[in-house]
């Protein structure tokens, strides 16, 4: 049993959005995505371990701060 199986078990049974669902929704509007290059390192994760379609720009805090000030909502996770 892998997480990626139990995390799609448990948005399931909560009645919960498919997470490409989630994201889809989130993007139409314009939504961006900034993978953190240094939590993926911390995680031991390569760039093609993302989903390119997905990744509008890979940066750092200062990255994510600088598109924060420009926007009316910000979320970070």
């Amino acid at each position: 049993m892998t997480v990626d199986w139990m995390v799609k078990q448990r948005m399931k049974k909560a009645n919960v959005a498919s997470l490409e669902k989630l994201l889809q929704d989130f993007k139409e509007p314009g939504g961006r995505i900034i993978a953190c290059e240094m939590a993926m390192e911390i995680m031991g994760i390569r760039r093609q371990d993302l989903r390119e379609d997905l990744i509008d720009e890979y940066g750092a805090v200062g990255t994510y701060i600088q598109e924060a000030r420009n926007s009316k909502i910000t979320q970070f996770i």
